[in-house]
C-alpha cells in the first residue's frame, strides 16, 4: 500500500473534484439504473451486488442498458433516479446493494450494511454514496 501523491505538478488541488464521473466499458451486460463496480481484475464494469463479498462495491449506476464491451458514463452521487416499484417506496428509507447481481434491497444484505441511496420519493431514489470497499 502506498499513500496517492498530492504534489503532482499537474494536480491544481480542485480539477479531481469537478469531475466525478466514471467513464468504464461494460464486462458483462448490465440493465439501466443498476449499481455496477469496476472489477480490478479486468478494469471492467460489473453488476454489484450486496450478497457477496468481492462484488459488494458500487462505483455507479448505469444511465441506460449496456452491452457487454459498450463504452458509458455512470451516474454520479447525488443523481435522483425512479425505480419502478408502483410508488410502494418509504420517503427517508435507505436503499441497499440487493443480493441479486445489478439490484437494490430495502433492507441491509450481508455485504451492505450502511447503504448506497436514500429514497425521496414514493418512487425515486437519490444514489448518495459509492461503496468502495467490499465486505
Amino acid at each position: 500500500m502506498a499513500l496517492l501523491p498530492v504534489d503532482d505538478p499537474g494536480f491544481d488541488g480542485f480539477g479531481a473534484q469537478l469531475n466525478t464521473e466514471i467513464v468504464a466499458v461494460a464486462g458483462e451486460a448490465l440493465a439501466a439504473l443498476v449499481p455496477f463496480f469496476i472489477d480490478p481484475a479486468d478494469g471492467l464494469a460489473k453488476n454489484s451486488n450486496g450478497g457477496a463479498a468481492g462484488t459488494a462495491l458500487c462505483h455507479g449506476i448505469t444511465p441506460q442498458a449496456q452491452a457487454i464491451g459498450q463504452v458509458f458514463t455512470g451516474l454520479d452521487p447525488g443523481t435522483v433516479f425512479t425505480l419502478d416499484r408502483g410508488n410502494t417506496l418509504t420517503p427517508g428509507d435507505p436503499v441497499f446493494l440487493g443480493a441479486t447481481d445489478g439490484r437494490y434491497d430495502d433492507t441491509a444484505t450481508l455485504s451492505d450494511t450502511t447503504g448506497i441511496g436514500l429514497v425521496v420519493s414514493t418512487s425515486d431514489v437519490k444514489f448518495m454514496q459509492p461503496k468502495l470497499v467490499a465486505g
